[in-house]
């Protein structure tokens, strides 16, 4: 099923649920649910929106019944602290040296223990066959397209042009990740490619315009792709 709302179409709806519920924080980013409803995670919690409450939003449908029941899926991520007392309870001197000479002996264990396995570490960098089945892995970028769409909306008079939208979330470590667009026209493949930089579980919202499509040229289809760099 694709799905063509992103950013925008959910900062809309949040804007109109937080009439309702003012504690409702900021948009971050959202994944997709099985049910194809959207998971937003915010800057203080999480909420969810159905797809067809997007789609009422488009034709302005979304009652305040509506608003307040999308409103009451707000989760807080805010917990709130409670003191907790404690007892303080003298102890002979004798049980004190004892737990000094524990803590020691702790510290010292733990000392060589961080001297074997350092040594360890020294003889696997330098030779990674000297452990048959060890195998040193790198978290690089892992890339995902969550949505995709296109429209002609920035077209001129006389002029046509399309954009493609796209969001991209990165499952694995930091790093660059390349997104290529293309546009498809009359057997031409026009193509362009962006490189940005994503956190682990970060997403970004991306578009790329191209004026090298023609009114009256044929149909217009679309593809993008993302990798690692």
């Amino acid at each position: 099923m694709q799905t063509n709302f992103g950013e925008n179409e959910i900062k809309s709806i949040l804007q109109k649920a937080r009439i309702f519920n003012k504690n409702i924080g900021t948009y971050q980013l959202f994944a997709i649910t099985d049910n194809f409803d959207y998971a937003v995670k915010l800057s203080n919690g999480k909420i969810l929106i159905k797809i067809e409450e997007f789609q009422d939003d488009q034709r302005d449908a979304l009652t305040p019944d509506r608003l307040t029941a999308i409103a009451n899926r707000f989760v807080s991520s805010i917990t709130e602290t409670k003191d907790q007392s404690h007892t303080i309870q003298h102890q002979t001197s004798s049980t004190t040296a004892s737990k000094k000479k524990s803590k020691i002996g702790l510290i010292v264990t733990f000392i060589v223990l961080g001297i074997i396995l350092l040594g360890g570490l020294a003889m696997v960098l330098n030779n990674p066959n000297a452990i048959p089945g060890v195998k040193l892995e790198i978290n690089t970028p892992k890339p995902i397209l969550i949505t995709s769409r296109a429209d002609n909306s920035k077209s001129g008079l006389l002029k046509a042009r399309t954009t493609v939208y796209a969001t991209v979330q990165n499952q694995g470590g930091d790093g660059n990740v390349l997104i290529t667009f293309h546009v498809y026209q009359d057997g031409n493949d026009y193509d362009r490619t962006k490189s940005i930089y994503l956190r682990s579980n970060e997403s970004q919202d991306l578009d790329m315009t191209f004026d090298e499509v023609k009114m009256l040229g044929g149909d217009i289809t679309f593809n993008v792709e993302v990798r690692e760099q």
